[in-house]
């Protein structure tokens, strides 16, 4: 396409509905509109891969992606896949996302309590990354909850969502 197609959103969009690789194409210029690439990636999350460098260490741009695809996480910079909400928040839709994480939070037992504590599924493959057996992770889960639990039971009933 022209460098004029390229440039343009309306077409880039359209052509990215029918197939996200499309923003590949982008001009330099869209691909590095903060505007434009938050649209694209609330919509789809492999926007991030075709954004500037600069987006893909924003993190809002790489926030809006990672919530809406956990994987995304793969395109953040190296500063953001070292941030541990960012992390947390990518891993936490989809567990697998912890692959793409710094190895400083990959070894991180706190993050994976985090991340086990939003998605329980998690626990076997979180488990499985650290080393950690399955049980020692989800004991330590518990330990991590206990007081808030404490909390709960003190709080007139149905006052806290998690009481028991």
């Amino acid at each position: 396409a022209s460098a004029r197609l390229r440039d343009d959103e309306d077409i880039v969009i359209a052509a990215a509905s029918k197939n996200c690789e499309a923003l590949e194409f982008a001009s330099a210029r869209l691909r590095d509109d903060e505007v434009f690439v938050h649209n694209a990636a609330s919509k789809n999350s492999v926007a991030l891969k075709f954004a500037s460098a600069r987006l893909r260490d924003d993190e809002v741009v790489v926030h809006i992606a990672v919530s809406n695809d956990g994987l995304a996480l793969e395109f953040a910079s190296a500063r953001l896949r070292d941030d541990k909400d960012i992390v947390i928040a990518a891993a936490s839709k989809n567990t697998e996302a912890y692959e793409f994480a710094s190895n400083r939070l990959r070894d991180h037992q706190d993050v994976a309590i985090a991340i086990v504590s939003k998605d329980d599924c998690a626990r076997t493959y979180m488990s499985a990354q650290l080393g950690i057996p399955p049980d020692e992770l989800l004991r330590s889960l518990r330990e991590l909850s206990e007081p808030l639990y404490s909390v709960a039971r003190d709080e007139p009933a149905g006052s806290l969502a998690f009481a028991a």
